[in-house]
């Protein structure tokens, strides 16, 4: 076997970088060596899985980029997010009592930034959350679909089209 042309993309090429092998095009002439193990290595190299797994990391940063820009991404704020929305329930189950707010650190603290009462902080978060839980809900939907019809592909060329609808509705979120 003489091999032409390269019809595995760049996928084949790093794989045989890896190896140690040497793979060039010459003025459209595809050149390499050793002979024997490179062309070995072509016809046995499938670069479906790599393109399934580079596809779907493309979704995967776009979700996370529609996430982004719902929430604040510094360390430690999702957990804030977490412990204040636990607190906002426990108030909320406690029948709002304003009388010992300060049992309820992130309560007082909202009630305090936005000169409100502790049931309209309380309330306030719990509806923040909710909201992000769908908005989150429709994120993983998306990201989930796009995977899913990713792996389908049997053609690894089609990994990045086949992604594509899903990374177009996530940047629109």
């Amino acid at each position: 076997m003489s091999l032409t042309k390269n019809e595995k993309g760049g996928y084949f090429i790093a794989a045989c970088g890896r190896a140690g092998y040497s793979v060039a095009t010459d003025d459209g002439v595809f050149q390499y060596s050793p002979k024997a193990e490179v062309e070995a290595l072509y016809e046995s190299f499938n670069p479906l899985p790599l393109a399934q797994t580079d596809a779907i990391n493309l979704i995967n940063q776009a979700a996370g980029e529609a996430r982004i820009r719902y929430t604040t991404n510094s360390p430690g704020q999702d957990a804030t997010y977490q412990l204040k929305l636990q607190d906002a329930n426990a108030f909320k189950s406690a029948g709002y009592p304003e009388s010992v707010i300060d049992d309820y650190p992130f309560i007082n603290a909202e009630a305090n930034a936005n000169n409100t009462s502790g049931e309209d902080a309380a309330d306030f978060i719990i509806s923040t959350a909710n909201q992000w839980k769908l908005l989150a809900a429709t994120i993983e939907q998306v990201r989930r679909a796009g995977s899913n019809a990713v792996m389908a592909q049997t053609d690894w060329s089609q990994c990045k089209a086949a992604a594509q609808p899903f990374i177009d509705q996530l940047e629109l979120i």
